[in-house]
């Protein structure tokens, strides 16, 4: 007799952590994404962005990278250097901008890779299933996500970083009145002289 393993789809669940370094305490809304229903659809466009984007010049991977950038870089007296943090990253990225820079992205490098067959207004639709509108529990009441992207999905990271690496290039590396020498980014925070 066979048997059949039927995979259960769960529902996201939201749970805050507090964010003690922070005045007031604000809460971090974190959904815990064991196999939601747009689990393997956000995989595989997470794979997809991967093979197509290129590592932002700024962003580095944690804070030991940051200390050896650092030592390594001399700051001149009529240098500033500044640091600032992006309130509220993922829910407050603009998820329709989010998903034409990344769909543009896609698309541009498939031009020259010929990757996936898939049409751009397919993209769009994938993206939309893969992010808006996902259905979430709170204790006993549900809920649905309508800006941002979830802390906790495989794509809202790839997505507020495309997002933010087009804010970089608008406003700090093409900035005309500042002339930056460095920028370093880690997620939402950033470090520039």
């Amino acid at each position: 007799m066979m048997k059949y393993l039927h995979l259960v789809c769960s529902i996201p669940v939201l749970y805050c952590t507090v964010k003690v370094h922070k005045p007031n305490y604000p809460l971090r809304p974190i959904f815990t994404m064991y196999n939601p229903p747009n689990y393997k659809l956000a995989a595989y466009l997470a794979k997809m962005i991967k093979n197509c984007k290129d590592e932002s010049q700024s962003y580095i991977k944690d804070s030991l990278i940051f200390v050896k950038l650092l030592k390594s870089t001399s700051i001149n007296n009529n240098e500033l250097m500044m640091s600032f943090d992006i309130e509220s990253l993922y829910p407050n990225v603009p998820v329709n901008e989010a998903i034409e820079l990344t769909v543009e992205l896609i698309y541009e490098k498939n031009k020259t890779l010929k990757f996936t067959k898939i049409m751009r207004n397919e993209l769009f639709i994938l993206f939309n299933l893969a992010v808006r509108n996902l259905h979430f529990r709170f204790y006993q009441s549900y809920f649905r996500q309508t800006n941002g992207v979830a802390m906790g999905s495989s794509l809202s990271p790839i997505l507020a970083d495309i997002f933010v690496c087009k804010l970089e290039e608008q406003h700090i590396i093409n900035n005309q009145e500042f002339k930056i020498k460095k920028s370093i980014r880690y997620i939402s925070d950033v470090f520039a002289i």
